[in-house]
C-alpha cells in the first residue's frame, strides 16, 4: 500500500539491519514494483548482493540485464556451471561476448565450454572452434561448424582431424557436416591420408544423392518438353485455323425458321420474299 516508491529501497536498509534473513521474502513480494536494476545497484553498493540470489533467480524471468549478470557473476564465483550454463541459455541479455572473454581463460574446462558456447551463439564460430580444439571437446566443435553453415570452417575443422590423425573424429564430422562438405574434398582427403573406410558412408550417400538428383532433373525435364510440345501444338493448330479463317470466309447461314414458309425471287432492286402457292 505504499506510494512513495523510494521507501521500497529504503526498507532494504531496513530489513537488512534488522531482519537479513526475511529480505529474499520482502523482495519477492513486492518485485513487479521495484525497478531491478536500480535494486540491483542498491544491493551491490551495500554488499548484499550475496544474500538475495533467490530472489534475483526468481526476478530473472523478466530477462533484466543487470539481474542476468548479477546471476551470472554470483554463479562464477561459486563455480556452480550448472546453473550457469542454463542462466546464459536461456535468459540472453547480458553483455555475452565480454562475459565469453571472461570465461574463456577459466581453469575449469566446463566454464571454458560455457565460453565457447557464448562464441557460438554470437556467430563467433572459429573463436568457439578455436576454444574447442583446445580443451579437445571436438564433439562441440563438429556441433559448432555445422550451426556455422559454412563450407569453408567444416572443412578447416575436417582438414584439422586430419592433421591430428582423429579418424573417429573425421568420420562424425562428415556425417554431421554433410551438407556443408564437397565429395572431391573428402575422396582427395581420404585416399592421401589412408581414410577411405571412414569417408565411404559419406560417399556412398553422396552418389545416392547425385543419383536422386539426376533422376529428379531428367524427370522435371521431360514434363517441360511434354508441356512445351504440347503449347507449341495448339500454335501450331492456332495459326492454321487464323489462315484458313482468312482464306475461306464461312458460308451464308442458312434461312430463320420464322421464313421456312417464303423464298426470295430476284428483282431489280435484289431479293424480294413471296410465299409459295400451294
Amino acid at each position: 500500500k505504499v506510494t512513495n516508491s523510494e521507501l521500497y529501497y529504503k526498507s532494504i536498509n531496513f530489513y537488512l539491519a534488522e531482519q537479513p534473513m526475511l529480505l529474499n521474502e520482502l523482495l519477492t513480494s513486492i518485485a513487479n514494483k521495484l525497478d531491478l536494476t536500480k535494486t540491483v545497484g542498491v544491493l551491490k553498493n551495500v554488499g548484499a548482493i550475496g544474500l538475495v540470489q533467490p530472489f534475483l533467480k526468481s526476478a530473472q524471468s523478466y530477462n533484466v540485464q543487470s539481474v542476468n549478470e548479477a546471476l551470472n557473476e554470483l554463479y562464477l564465483d561459486s563455480e556452480d556451471f550448472e546453473n550457469l550454463r542454463t542462466s546464459v541459455t536461456e535468459f540472453d541479455k547480458f553483455d555475452q561476448l565480454g562475459f565469453a572473454k571472461k570465461l574463456e581463460k577459466h581453469q575449469l574446462l566446463e566454464f571454458r565450454r560455457i565460453a565457447a558456447l557464448l562464441f557460438k551463439k554470437n556467430k563467433k564460430y572459429p573463436e568457439s572452434i578455436a576454444l574447442s580444439k583446445q580443451d579437445e571437446q571436438f564433439k562441440d566443435a563438429i556441433e559448432t561448424a555445422m550451426e556455422s553453415k559454412s563450407g569453408e570452417i567444416a572443412e578447416g575443422l575436417l582438414r584439422y582431424f586430419v592433421t591430428i590423425g582423429n579418424k573417429e573424429s573425421f568420420a562424425a564430422c562428415l556425417y554431421t557436416c554433410y551438407e556443408l562438405i564437397e565429395p572431391d574434398v573428402v575422396i582427395e582427403l581420404a585416399w592421401r591420408n589412408n581414410l577411405l573406410e571412414f569417408a565411404f558412408p559419406f560417399l556412398i550417400q553422396s552418389l545416392r544423392d547425385i543419383k536422386s538428383d539426376v533422376v529428379s532433373l531428367r524427370k522435371k525435364t521431360e514434363e517441360l518438353q511434354k508441356k512445351e510440345e504440347k503449347k507449341s501444338k495448339e500454335q501450331v493448330h492456332m495459326e492454321v485455323n487464323d489462315f484458313m479463317g482468312q482464306q475461306y470466309p464461312p458460308l451464308m447461314p442458312p434461312p430463320p425458321e420464322n421464313m421456312s414458309g417464303m423464298y426470295f425471287q430476284p428483282n431489280i432492286m435484289g431479293f424480294s420474299p413471296n410465299k409459295q402457292e400451294n
